[in-house]
């Protein structure tokens, strides 16, 4: 009676070839996990600055008396009237939104909200007044730093005249997402608002 098995030439030629579709097995779920990586990272970054633009866009339609500002941080006072200028050196902008509130005479006050780009990282923020008490507001990121590292931006407001003044609002946002640079996505977005007529 005989035995019948493997030789071992044919077990190291069946293990080369298991080797072989193993590796190429590993590359193709690396490269699929890398995809992923980078899709969820674009996903994240888009979903981040489309919230933060829509936003901005929102309030500046509805807003008046834009003022504008170079500060180092966020600006100390939301009062403080500058006319605004497309330049890359404004970090802030304000304005009067379309938001009131009473007074203690019962008077009415526009309530004011701010976007602020502070430095060092760079992060988006937003601040709302939440009384006519000017120094009564308090900023909050709209755009961490640690979901999208913006490495410039531009933001002001142009104003058509002579006659009515319709507002236009600009804003423009450069960056990456992704922590690995194989996996790095980068972003130049830009978007003007109409305002309403100022009066």
């Amino acid at each position: 009676m005989k035995n019948y098995g493997f030789t071992l030439v044919e077990m190291i030629v069946s293990l080369a070839l298991f080797s072989v579709v193993a590796v190429i097995a590993i590359g193709a779920l690396l490269k699929v996990i890398d995809a992923n990586d980078k899709a969820q990272s674009i996903q994240s970054s888009v979903t981040d600055l489309n919230f933060a633009l829509e936003s901005m866009s929102r309030d500046l339609r509805t807003g008046t008396d834009y003022t504008c500002g170079s500060y180092a941080n966020t600006p100390s006072s939301l009062s403080t009237v500058i006319p605004c200028q497309i330049s890359s050196g404004n970090s802030y902008i304000a304005f009067n939104s379309s938001r009131t509130a009473s007074r203690a005479d019962r008077s009415i006050c526009n309530l004011v909200t701010a976007y602020a780009f502070t430095s060092s990282p760079v992060s988006l923020q937003k601040a709302e007044q939440t009384s006519c008490d000017q120094t009564d507001y308090s900023f909050s990121d709209l755009i961490s730093p640690t979901d999208m590292n913006i490495t410039s931006y531009e933001l002001g407001v142009l104003y058509n005249s002579p006659g009515p003044s319709y507002p236009l609002a600009f804003i423009r946002i450069t960056g990456n997402a992704g922590t690995r640079e194989q996996n790095r996505t980068y972003v130049d977005l830009e978007t003007a608002v109409s305002a309403r007529s100022q009066q």
